[in-house]
């Protein structure tokens, strides 16, 4: 008896250990473990609607982001704009997951303006508690690529 409840309370520690070891990150797109490619720009200025108050553009059809990170989780935050704004997104050599940022609501004459503030807009969960690779180009059909955060 006494053998069998130390097993079952070194079984149970075994388990919680695990899960607290688990943490949640948060990027702005201004971290040095995002790597950017040459094409990159920054927007200027502040804005209340992006994640640190800036984020990363690019209208370039070769420009890429890519983050190296070990864990079960990933999430890109962007806001929504007026129009052709968007991501391409692989995994692992897994993808291309097309993400359009397009806020469907407001009026594209207006021009090119952020409307919605940054939010999750994509995720990839449930992965192997490994090293992964993210990257995220320009989209067919896109006008802009944006990257505001990961987590």
């Amino acid at each position: 008896m006494r053998f069998s409840v130390y097993f079952l309370l070194t079984g149970a520690f075994a388990v919680l250990s695990l899960v607290s070891g688990l943490r949640n990150v948060t990027l702005d797109d201004s971290d040095s473990a995002i790597v950017y490619s040459a094409g990159w720009n920054v927007s200027s200025g502040t804005n209340s609607l992006d994640f640190g108050g800036s984020l990363h553009f690019s209208d370039n059809s070769t420009a890429s982001a890519t983050f190296t990170f070990r864990g079960v989780a990933v999430y890109l935050m962007d806001p929504f704009w007026s129009s052709g704004v968007g991501a391409q997104l692989q995994l692992d050599g897994q993808g291309p997951f097309v993400i359009d940022l397009r806020d469907y609501s407001v009026a594209t004459e207006l021009g090119l303006r952020e409307t919605l503030q940054s939010q999750v807009v994509w995720s990839a969960t449930q992965l192997p508690d490994t090293n992964h690779t993210l990257v995220i180009t320009l989209g067919a059909g896109m006008d802009f690529v944006v990257l505001d955060g990961l987590m």
